[in-house]
């Protein structure tokens, strides 16, 4: 398809009998518009030149073949899974909603402080709903696979089916320096409807959702995925005793040297190298520099 400068969402769907009734409410809620009919279909791009729809048409119908959200919340371990959905073959602004409550429901809570009642969140909601936003935009529907949003205590994990665009570099992607659309027409209605910005600030706009805050996103990029991990801002460290030393070393901003710690917990460096491995596994610490230099700092 990119050869022939084609797009998945351009293709002629197949299917002949669609209803827009979930597209058509957010139309009226956020564009205003008085109803859906040909007209505004064909402007949103429904249609193929043969005045057919298209996969984009399926993808923002009532129903549908198309492969959507799987969200699960995970526990203490990955081998326990406290809540579970699967939301597809529904339109896909019904996804993007869906998914959006089961965020506000486990990450959202209320503060009442006298007479005031005040909303707070553990992870920035602006920085999830741009991530997701991107997931459904940008993800290869011609994959046989749903989007995975994996819920954990101190992270949300959000994983796109398929890589980047040929034209595309990390750098380019992680700098927000080029936008290239994998699928234009949703992109397109997304853009109307006040989900996504069109020039690629995505990445720049989730980072900067965490500019006030120590610890910060991390993006996997793979050939076949792309997956952007959100940590929470009130971080509950799950560490043992020896490891809460290392960790309190570290508090306030310090970038420390093994040497350093050595000093500040009277354990040595045998044991602060063995500490230390365990707590950037859990990704709380990240190391700066390498050999005699390497220092560290808390996430």
């Amino acid at each position: 398809m990119e050869g022939s400068n084609l797009f998945y969402d351009q293709l002629l769907s197949g299917d002949e009998q669609l209803s827009f009734t979930y597209l058509e409410k957010k139309l009226r809620e956020i564009i205003k518009i008085p109803a859906l009919d040909n007209d505004i279909l064909r402007s949103l791009g429904f249609y193929t030149k043969d005045m057919k729809y298209n996969n984009a048409a399926s993808i923002f119908a009532d129903k549908n073949n198309m492969f959507g959200v799987d969200i699960v919340r995970f526990g203490n371990s990955i081998n326990e899974i406290l809540d579970r959905e699967t939301i597809y073959k529904n339109c896909i602004l019904e996804q993007y909603d869906r998914a959006l409550v089961l965020y506000r429901k486990y990450y959202q809570y209320e503060v009442i402080e006298g007479a005031l009642r005040e909303r707070r969140e553990r992870l920035p909601e602006s920085a999830f709903r741009e991530a997701l936003a991107n997931a459904l935009v940008h993800r290869d529907f011609d994959v046989n696979a749903h989007i995975r949003i994996a819920m954990f205590k101190n992270k949300i994990e959000i994983s796109s089916p398929g890589g980047l665009p040929s034209s595309i570099k990390k750098e380019d992607y992680l700098n927000g320096t080029i936008s290239v659309l994998k699928n234009p027409i949703i992109g397109n209605i997304f853009f109307r409807l006040d989900l996504i910005e069109t020039l690629g600030t995505g990445i720049r706009r989730i980072n900067q959702a965490y500019r006030d805050y120590d610890i910060k996103p991390d993006y996997m990029i793979f050939d076949t995925s792309i997956t952007v991990e959100l940590p929470t801002t009130t971080v509950e460290y799950e560490i043992t005793g020896e490891e809460s030393d290392i960790v309190d070393a570290l508090r306030g901003g310090r970038i420390l040297t093994c040497s350093e710690i050595t000093d500040k917990t009277g354990y040595n460096k045998s044991k602060v190298l063995r500490l230390m491995k365990n707590l950037t596994d859990k990704k709380y610490v990240s190391v700066i520099g390498g050999g005699r230099s390497t220092k560290y700092k808390l996430r």
